[in-house]
């Protein structure tokens, strides 16, 4: 990595921690949001068979079924508010997100730690964060690795795409 760009990484890594730090010292409730979308691709693509046979899918059950879902996660009390969309988030699922999101809190002060996603940036998403009362806390460019809901996420899809292989080859249809 060039120096000016490990330089940067870590100037960003400090920003970032005292962010964290500084809601801390405020009070506030740390909120770890991220989305995650089960597309055609959610799919195992490869799983062992009994000997002599194939598993077989009708292809046309592979291209059904999209979905979105934001979620959200604190130190105290785990998994926290999850919605889940019949395709892309937008900008405006972000918004109504925050909005259910703050009502679940209460009046409590909330930090909230997200990626740079286009759609947490948009003016429609911008001009709710201090109506909230919600102060974000923007991480590390490409570094999803510092959002402990992603490891969460992981789990998730990873059960997920397992299931909807065995319910396919099964026929046993999936939602």
């Amino acid at each position: 990595m060039p120096q000016k760009t490990r330089q940067n990484f870590v100037q960003h890594c400090r920003s970032l921690v005292e962010d964290i730090e500084q809601a801390k010292r405020e009070g506030r409730l740390i909120i770890y949001m991220d989305e995650i979308n089960f597309t055609k691709r959610s799919l195992k693509l490869r799983e062992w068979s009994t000997k002599n046979t194939n598993l077989t899918v009708d292809q046309k059950d592979v291209y059904v079924g999209y979905r979105s879902v934001i979620a959200s996660m604190t130190e105290e009390n785990g998994i926290g508010l999850i919605k889940i969309h019949e395709q892309a988030c937008c900008s405006e699922d972000i918004r109504d997100y925050l909005k259910q999101l703050r009502q679940k809190v209460g009046h409590r002060p909330v930090s909230l730690f997200a990626d740079n996603l286009y759609i947490h940036k948009t003016p429609e998403v911008k001009e709710w964060w201090p109506k909230l009362n919600i102060e974000p806390i923007w991480n590390v460019g490409y570094s999803p690795e510092f959002n402990p809901i992603e490891a969460v996420f992981s789990k998730v899809k990873r059960e997920f795409n397992s299931q909807r292989l065995n319910n396919l080859v099964n026929k046993t249809g999936f939602n």
